[in-house]
């Protein structure tokens, strides 16, 4: 761990703008020094980051999302074929078992962070094919 850190490093680390680390230092959320004056640029002691990191609901590197296609563009089958699919085979789980996983597993949230939110995109839209369906039953008749 080095002794100081610039707000360049920390809105790196954290995935967030240079403003918004200097944000948490006026609301002192983040510790900072400024060694060259009231004007000069702030410095982030080691043990202050190292405090804020472990309260922080943040997660230390930004991660990396896969984009995954929007349910709109594509037929349920589709977007199931796409999204949903190669997640249950790589975990070996079923939907269902996954998403409950999801709620306490890290390292799984990690792993897949979209997967409760295509999961969900889904679910409404198979339940909006049924219901149009259903309606258009209900016109005819």
């Amino acid at each position: 761990m080095k002794p100081y850190y610039s707000v360049s490093e920390l809105a790196a680390e954290f995935g967030v703008s240079k403003e918004t680390v200097r944000s948490w230092i006026d609301k002192r959320l983040l510790p900072a020094v400024q060694p060259a004056g009231p004007n000069g640029a702030y410095r982030i002691p080691g043990g202050a980051l190292q405090k804020f990191r472990e309260r922080s609901e943040r997660p230390a590197k930004p991660m990396t999302l896969t984009p995954t296609p929007r349910i709109q563009r594509l037929t349920p089958d589709e977007f199931y074929a796409a999204s949903i699919e190669p997640v249950l085979r790589a975990t070996g789980l079923t939907a269902d078992d996954l998403v409950r996983r999801l709620a306490s597993d890290h390292e799984l949230v990690t792993q897949y962070p979209s997967f409760a939110t295509d999961y969900g995109a889904y679910v409404r839209a198979i339940a909006k094919v049924a219901t149009d369906n259903a309606r258009l039953r209900t016109v005819r008749a």
